[in-house]
């Protein structure tokens, strides 16, 4: 009997494996989002999100962890206290979006689009839409105006 058991586990669970989803996302805080486009605190790690039409989008801390946002519309979209480590975010428009206290956002994220996208160019502050990494901030070493 034990024997069976475990021969059936042997044959099954490789299809089990086979059949789960490969992104953690949970999809009923996704089709909240596309519905009202809003979705404060969902889990939505791993989403592919690529192009969506998310102008003006209520994200707040949002977990987008490894989500792909490449040619994503996120103007004016709130981002604040959003998990954005390890998400692609190729060519995105970020005019007018809330960046504060944004976890995970650098350079290698936003890494330059394939041609026909728009390349995020300014450095980034939050507030505005732009979010300029502490280790990138410019600093005074003398001269006029140095302390």
């Amino acid at each position: 009997m034990k024997l069976r058991i475990l021969t059936a586990t042997a044959i099954l669970a490789p299809v089990c494996l086979a059949t789960a989803p490969a992104s953690a996302v949970n999809p009923e805080h996704l089709q909240q989002l596309l519905n009202t486009n809003i979705c404060q605190k969902c889990d939505l790690s791993g989403a592919d999100l690529k192009g969506a039409n998310l102008n003006g989008a209520d994200l707040r801390g949002a977990n987008l962890n490894g989500a792909d946002l490449s040619g994503a519309k996120l103007n004016a979209a709130n981002l604040s206290n959003a998990d954005l480590t390890n998400a692609k975010l190729t060519g995105v428009d970020l005019k007018d979006a809330n960046l504060t206290d944004v976890v995970g956002l650098s350079s290698g994220n936003l890494a330059t689009p394939t041609q026909g996208t728009q390349q995020v160019t300014a450095p980034l502050q939050p507030g505005n839409g732009h979010f300029t990494p502490p280790d990138r901030i410019p600093t005074q070493t003398g001269g006029a105006g140095a302390r």
